[in-house]
Parts: structure tokens; C-alpha cells; sequence
């Protein structure tokens, strides 16, 4: 174990170092003037003279590198030529704690999406929920952040009426492909009235939730960051569509990968087998398929 972390810290190394040189150097290659851009058109010689004193560009390139590479080992990276001319330490740590609890979110967001769905289109596949979910999923993988970030703002920001009567049309759909899941089962315990019955009670369930959630969707702000400090009701609020923006794409993905494997540990010889002992088709989903 000692063995394999220090491999994998000694090629993190080396990739960070590379990474680094290439980020180094590129810059050099990118046309433009550092400090024509830190002084502005309007200064004088003088002025753009001392802005390439102060940033070392006077310095031959290895010299600057040196110096650059020091600065890294040291913690120092440099100030923005942005004005206002603040610290790069200063703004990644202003912008990372926003970054961190995004990417949190996103991440639990699409999981507790993307699980129950993939594991139920894997024991309906190819029946109308697993169809459904696959036409979803494309879709979702197929719009980019960016243009779904939009989207979500022109309706949740600007069009909430619309938003509510969309998500409303989404449990009515919804709710009838788990109802007619049954459509496509393969085989599995059960008589065909439990089966109806539960897909029944399955379907008014989620169309039941999709609902609630469009009649009590809230308005969310058009702009802005709310600390945590400032209370966790408002603090979601200003940070959900920016994290349910993040979160489609990865719910697309991890349904797809999840539903493919677990549609081949469905047919190992364990969840057979734990089938034939008469077990809960949610024991042998969730202990038996699921975990490994």
C-alpha cells in the first residue's frame, strides 16, 4: 500500500511540475503585452517601462521561470492584472469556498437522482420507464452547461408561471411511464396484479412529488451569492441553479454507466441465486446488485 501511494504521489508530481512548465510557457507564446494591459493605452513610456520592471519582464524568460517557479514553492502567486489589483491567493480563496459547496452539491444532487433511476431502468429494461429515462438522459447530455444554465434562468428566473405548468406536464408523463413499467419486465417474482399494483403505486407516487415540487417551487434570485452565514434557506436558494445546472449533465452520465453495470451484475450467479431463494426484489436490488 506504502508502495502504491508513493507511485501515485511521485506521477502527481510529475504532472503538476508539467503541467506548470506548459502553463509557463504558453503564456509566454500568447500574443500581447503584460504590462501594456496592467498600465492601460493611455500611459506613458515611463510608465510602461516601470510596469515591466515591477512584473520582471525586463528578465530573460529562464530568469522570469526561476523566479516564477519560486514564487509557486513559496505560496506567492502573483497579483491580478485585473484592477482591482488584488492577489491571486486573495480571489482563489474569496471564490473557493463558493466553488467547493457547488461542486457538493452537484455531486449529491446527481447521485441521489441518478441512483434510483439507473437501478430501476436496469430492472425494467427496456420497459417505458427505462426508455424514458434513456431519452432523458441524452438530452441532458446533449445540451451544454452553459445553454442549460440559460434555460433555467429564462424559466425559473423569468418565466416561473411556465416552469410550474412544464414540471406539472413532466409528473403526468413521469408518473405514467413507472405505471406502465410493467409494459417491458423480463421475467422476476411476483404475480402480474402485485406488479401492476405496485408500478400503480409507484407512478402516483413520483407524480405526486413532481407535483408538490411545482406547486411550492420557489422564485430564485437573478444574480447574487448568499453566505451560508446569512442563513441556509437563502444561501440554497442562490446557489441551486447554478448547482442543478452542474448536476443534469452528471446525472446523465452516472445513469448511463450505473444502468450498464448494473444490468450485468443483474445476471451474475450471486443475485441469481439470491432470486431463487425468494429474497425482495429491493434486498436484491439494493444488498445484492447494487453494492458491489
Amino acid at each position: 500500500m506504502l508502495r502504491f501511494i508513493g507511485e501515485r504521489a511521485l506521477h502527481a508530481i510529475v504532472v503538476v511540475v508539467l503541467a506548470a512548465t506548459g502553463a509557463f510557457f504558453l503564456m509566454e507564446a500568447v500574443p500581447g503585452d503584460s504590462a501594456a494591459s496592467a498600465v492601460g493605452p493611455g500611459a506613458t513610456a515611463e510608465q510602461y517601462q516601470l510596469a515591466r520592471e515591477e512584473l520582471g519582464l525586463d528578465k530573460p524568460v529562464w530568469t522570469r521561470f526561476a523566479d516564477w517557479v519560486g514564487g509557486l514553492a513559496s505560496g506567492d502567486l502573483g497579483n491580478s492584472l485585473v484592477p482591482p489589483n488584488q492577489s491571486v491567493v486573495e480571489l482563489i480563496g474569496n471564490a473557493l469556498p463558493v466553488t467547493m459547496q457547488l461542486a457538493f452539491l452537484s455531486i449529491i444532487l446527481s447521485l441521489a437522482i441518478a441512483v434510483p433511476v439507473a437501478v430501476w431502468s436496469a430492472y425494467r429494461r427496456g420497459g417505458v420507464f427505462d426508455q424514458v429515462a434513456s431519452i432523458v438522459a441524452f438530452a441532458f447530455i446533449s445540451v451544454p452547461s452553459f445553454v442549460a444554465g440559460l434555460l433555467l434562468i429564462y424559466l425559473l428566473v423569468f418565466n416561473h408561471s411556465l416552469a410550474q405548468q412544464l414540471i406539472l406536464g413532466a409528473a403526468v408523463v413521469i408518473g405514467l411511464a413507472v405505471a406502465l413499467s410493467p409494459l417491458g419486465r423480463r421475467g422476476g417474482p411476483g404475480s402480474p396484479g402485485v406488479m401492476w399494483g405496485r408500478a400503480l403505486i409507484g407512478g402516483v407516487a413520483v407524480g405526486a412529488v413532481l407535483a408538490l415540487l411545482a406547486l411550492f417551487l420557489p422564485e430564485f434570485p437573478r444574480q447574487g451569492y448568499v453566505p451560508l452565514a446569512d442563513g441556509l434557506g437563502e444561501n440554497l436558494r442562490s446557489i441551486a441553479l447554478p448547482a442543478i445546472t452542474l448536476a443534469l449533465m452528471e446525472v446523465a452520465i452516472f445513469t448511463r454507466v450505473l444502468r450498464t453495470d448494473m444490468i450485468s451484475t443483474l445476471q451474475q450467479d450471486f443475485v441469481l441465486s439470491a432470486r431463487a431463494k425468494g429474497m425482495p426484489t429491493r434486498h436484491v436490488l439494493v444488498a445484492e446488485a447494487l453494492r458491489p
